[in-house]
């Protein structure tokens, strides 16, 4: 389960995925702001797992793992316009931050 970096309220992943505003498709993350605290979450997914992250320096951009989360049947596709991930067969797509 990942959980808000700020409240620790619990994160759906498929709700953050169809909110989201934007993603960064080169870090494979995806922007979330917290319904409970309003917080922003950077969610970042890799092969088979779920991580929260936290950016700690520019430009790189560096980031710690706060969270890991193993989720077997995630995969994802990165290209200019979009981060696409696929959880449970089902694929979802985060347009890019302008």
């Amino acid at each position: 389960m990942i959980t808000c970096k700020k409240c620790q309220s619990e994160i759906n992943i498929v709700d953050a995925l169809e909110s989201s505003p934007f993603s960064w498709p080169q870090l494979q993350a995806i922007w979330h702001v917290c319904k409970k605290c309003g917080t922003g979450n950077h969610i970042r997914f890799i092969p088979g797992a779920i991580q929260l992250i936290e950016i700690i320096g520019a430009p790189g951009p560096d980031w710690r793992i706060i969270q890991t989360e193993q989720e077997p049947t995630g995969s994802l596709r990165i290209d200019p316009g979009y981060l696409h991930v696929w959880l449970n067969e089902k694929h979802y797509e985060v347009e890019t931050r302008k």
